[in-house]
């Protein structure tokens, strides 16, 4: 009675989690699998346990994108040499939505007392909505990286909580210098003019620390690489700050004028 109560609530969780399970047997069979499981893969619960890693319908791709075959599923890899799979990334086309789902699976096999497999047990979490998301902003980033590449502007950020500072290729490009080394706040007031340098970085704190700060225009000299000075126009503002207004991060454009 004690064990047929066990197996009644394990199969009452398995039955109602979101993630799908499947049980496998030695020779690749499904032995058990819950709703979850069939739902991320678009089969119905009869069309799924007539089903094995092997299948061509499958349509499987490793996480680059590239041709995934049955024998790296992490179930048959898991089957064959007797150790755990973790979160293992494949893609899979949902054969009800012809759409291809993205998979995280885990396979654990489980061994007698001998090492001869009984069984391969599988979980299935479906990530597709975060690879979406990290395709996004992959994108978004491809997409900033070439409006920069393209502007005649030089493109700068701060970080206010490292010291930390970004200046794109075309603000060397300006002043006639290479990148070298970790680039800071401090490698502006080198080049700044002495007579600029005081106050445009009072304008820059008292923007700064204005919490409804209407950003700075400021115009200033720069030495470039061969000595000689330029005026750069440099426009920037605040764009994030923390619960308490204080600033967290600072960005603008600067340009020879």
């Amino acid at each position: 009675a004690a064990l047929i109560e066990s197996e009644s609530r394990f199969r009452t969780l398995v039955e109602d989690i979101e993630v799908g399970v499947i049980l496998h047997d030695r020779d690749d069979r499904i032995l058990l699998s819950n709703p979850a499981a069939a739902r991320v893969l678009g089969l119905t619960r009869e069309q799924l346990h007539s089903a094995t890693s092997a299948d061509q319908d499958w349509e499987l791709v490793r996480e680059d994108g590239t041709p995934c075959p049955p024998d790296e599923l992490p179930s048959v890899v898991a089957a064959r040499t007797g150790q755990a799979v973790r979160n293992v990334i494949v893609g899979v086309t949902n054969r009800q939505q012809h759409v291809r789902h993205w998979l995280q699976i885990t396979a654990a096999p489980r061994l007698r007392n001998d090492g001869a497999l009984m069984h391969v047990l599988v979980t299935i979490v479906d990530v597709t909505d975060r690879k979406r998301a990290e395709e996004a902003v992959r994108a978004s980033s491809r997409r900033l990286a070439l409006a920069i590449s393209a502007t005649s502007d030089a493109v700068w950020e701060w970080n206010y909580q490292t010291g930390e500072t970004y200046y794109s290729p075309r603000w060397y490009e300006m002043l006639g210098i290479s990148p070298e080394g970790p680039t800071t706040l401090e490698m502006f007031r080198a080049k700044c003019h002495p007579d600029d340098v005081g106050p445009t970085m009072e304008l820059f704190e008292e923007m700064v620390r204005r919490p409804d700060s209407p950003g700075w225009v400021v115009e200033f000299r720069m030495r470039r690489g061969d000595g000689s000075w330029i005026w750069i126009l440099g426009r920037g503002n605040v764009v994030e700050r923390d619960a308490r207004g204080r600033p967290l991060m600072g960005a603008g454009t600067q340009v020879h004028i």
